[in-house]
């Protein structure tokens, strides 16, 4: 609603100029608006997933005017620099940022990667081939300057001289080398991010279920049409035909198995669920995401027979889930030493020395649920906590086991 308003009052304002009022209110408020006015827009268009190259006012002048205009060349000199560190922004942009930006982001912020540069380098694209923006070339392409003031020697060798001329030199704008080569730059990356966003959409409804899943066995469904279409990306695109682009995406897939896991154990698991309910919880949880490794392993075989050349990524790239299992593993063997100390509660020995030795384990399993609080409470949740945090309470809980293990074998 505000953007038209602003563009013609923008407009009136300045068709209303005079050549005396450039330093009054009025010009500088109308500066003030066309400002407000070209924000506004690349704004909008940023929203649309497009880039906004502006033109500044020229429509009502000819080339050869404005080519011998010098505060205009200065204007589209001007134009043009910001054109190229817009142009440039978009060009720059990588899926590796993904991760950098977005740490636990999944394959789904790749597909959606693709298919906004590709919207941003096509509004770029239409706009470098269009009109306007020729028409500027143009400008900036055949420059009319006129020379500076002759000595009074060069005056006198112009009168004198029936062949002399002064005539206005031409030449070329510094901004014009970099704009072409720029906008052959946006028709070559435009190429490749139509071509990845049209091949990563085989990956969506794969994703799609991947997201979706529920329970470890529609995950675990999910796995091989994921790596499948995975394997037919690789095959036919260009972009991804390299190990650089397929670690990435393998690194965001590793993210999302990795969340759906801990989402999984995160509605299995409570402060009151048995040990050994939680073992087999956590055991069905590393079976299932071990099964997405060892299909990975059966289709990176697979391409390496197609393509010695070009071999898929290390299993390193699956580095977020297997920091996952390492946790799962020792939330594991948490569950399975509280099972263990769990006989303990109850037990009465018998003979000349039962009372004390059973008053022993007692004091043994308070002192293993005191060793197992002070790790819970370290950290709320010990599979999303940091490793600077879960790990040194995860060592002190195992060195308290040690300790306690090796008081119950003396005493046996």
């Amino acid at each position: 609603m505000v953007l038209p308003w602003v563009e013609s009052e923008s407009e009136a304002q300045v068709e209303g100029w005079s050549e005396g009022c450039s330093q009054d209110g009025e010009h500088r408020s109308a500066l003030e608006l066309r400002r407000l006015s070209v924000v506004a827009a690349i704004s909008a268009a940023e929203v649309r997933c497009q880039t906004l190259l502006p033109l500044p006012q020229l429509q009502h002048l000819a080339s050869d005017r404005v080519a011998k205009d010098r505060d205009r060349v200065a204007s589209l000199e001007l134009s043009a620099a910001s054109w190229g560190r817009q142009i440039r922004a978009i060009l720059q942009q990588q899926p590796e940022a993904i991760l950098e930006q977005r740490p636990l982001a999944g394959p789904r912020g790749e597909v959606e990667f693709w298919r906004r540069k590709a919207a941003h380098l096509a509004s770029l694209r239409t706009q470098l081939r269009g009109d306007p923006m020729r028409r500027v070339l143009r400008v900036l392409e055949v420059l009319e300057l006129t020379p500076p003031a002759p000595s009074a020697s060069e005056a006198a060798a112009f009168l004198t001289s029936p062949h002399a001329s002064m005539s206005p030199q031409v030449t070329k704008s510094s901004q014009h080398p970099p704009l072409l080569r720029l906008a052959r730059e946006v028709e070559a990356a435009y190429s490749e991010a139509e071509e990845s966003a049209r091949y990563l959409g085989a990956l969506q409804p794969p994703i799609v279920a991947l997201d979706a899943s529920e329970g470890l066995d529609d995950l675990v469904a999910a796995f091989r049409p994921l790596l499948h279409s995975l394997l037919l990306v690789w095959r036919h695109s260009r972009a991804y035909h390299s190990s650089t682009r397929l670690s990435n995406l393998l690194c965001l897939v590793s993210n999302a198995v990795a969340a759906k896991g801990r989402a999984h154990l995160n509605s299995t698991l409570h402060a009151t669920t048995p040990p050994t309910e939680a073992a087999a919880a956590l055991g069905s949880t590393l079976r299932a995401c071990g099964t997405l490794k060892a299909l990975y392993f059966e289709y990176r075989s697979a391409a390496f027979e197609e393509r010695p050349d070009r071999p898929w990524p290390t299993p390193q790239v699956f580095r977020p889930l297997d920091m996952f299992l390492e946790r799962c593993h020792d939330q594991l063997h948490v569950s399975r030493t509280a099972a263990q100390y769990e006989t303990l509660h109850g037990v009465e020995l018998g003979g000349q020395s039962g009372r004390a030795l059973s008053a022993r384990l007692v004091q043994l399993s308070a002192a293993f649920a005191s060793a197992r609080s002070a790790l819970s409470s370290s950290s709320p949740d010990p599979l999303a906590a940091p490793a600077e945090t879960f790990d040194p309470a995860f060592c002190a809980f195992r060195a308290a086991v040690k300790s306690l293990d090796r008081q119950r074998v003396s005493r046996d």
